[in-house]
């Protein structure tokens, strides 16, 4: 997987919690912003994650767009 997209003193400053009942690349701030920062690059390559992906930049948008395209016409 590539270098990590976001680095770590910024996730830190962020106050960031990895929740064991999320996927990986999923970073929940203070409960008091009630924001969650996403590092795509780091998202599982799963069909749940296909959307987010797709919004990545380099190999993982280029990935994605070929996941995209080998999709079956009828897919949802």
């Amino acid at each position: 997987m590539a270098q990590n997209s976001f680095s770590k003193p910024l996730i830190d400053n962020a106050g960031d919690v990895l929740k064991s009942d999320w996927m990986p690349g999923v970073y929940f701030t203070a409960d008091i912003f009630k924001t969650v920062i996403v590092e795509i690059d780091q998202l599982p390559e799963t069909e749940e994650t296909l959307w987010l992906r797709i919004l990545g930049r380099d190999q993982t948008q280029e990935r994605t767009i070929r996941e995209v395209l080998a999709l079956p016409t009828n897919h949802p």
